[in-house]
């Protein structure tokens, strides 16, 4: 399925031609809740390395 390949949703709708976004949505719903696992984890992730990187800059900036 596209969703599940991070096909734009608005994508999926025009190449199936629904004619609105929310009839795509409504009929795979299944494949978005499952995406919404997989987001937490990339934003966790994200937030992880980004704290890890401030606090590497400011461990670097007190050894001056």
């Amino acid at each position: 399925m596209m969703l599940s390949q991070g096909v734009h949703p608005r994508i999926v709708q025009e190449m199936l031609g629904h004619e609105t976004i929310s009839i795509t949505m409504d009929t795979y719903s299944h494949v978005v809740k499952g995406m919404k696992k997989e987001a937490v984890e990339k934003i966790n992730n994200f937030i992880k390395n980004k704290k890890g990187h401030q606090n590497g800059t400011n461990e670097q900036k007190d050894r001056q």
